[in-house]
């Protein structure tokens, strides 16, 4: 993958993190993140709650190769 095409998978991912976020606090639900590898959930007026630990761990990647199903 070429270099423009990882950025725009990134600005896709990202625009899509804070449209979700922004549903759900409309919505009054919660949201959950994972922060050294902790689950938290985020009420929708920004509080913390530590919910458990997660059972794996994160790992940061720069590039990897997705094979994309197209509903076949």
């Amino acid at each position: 993958m070429t270099n423009k095409t990882v950025q725009k998978i990134n600005e896709a991912q990202q625009s899509a993190t804070k449209d979700a976020i922004r549903l759900n606090k409309a919505l009054g639900l919660p949201y959950y993140v994972v922060r050294e590898d902790k689950v938290y959930s985020i009420t929708p007026d920004d509080k913390e709650h530590f919910v458990k630990k997660a059972l794996f761990g994160t790992r940061k990647v720069k590039e990897r190769y997705f094979k994309l199903n197209h509903g076949q």
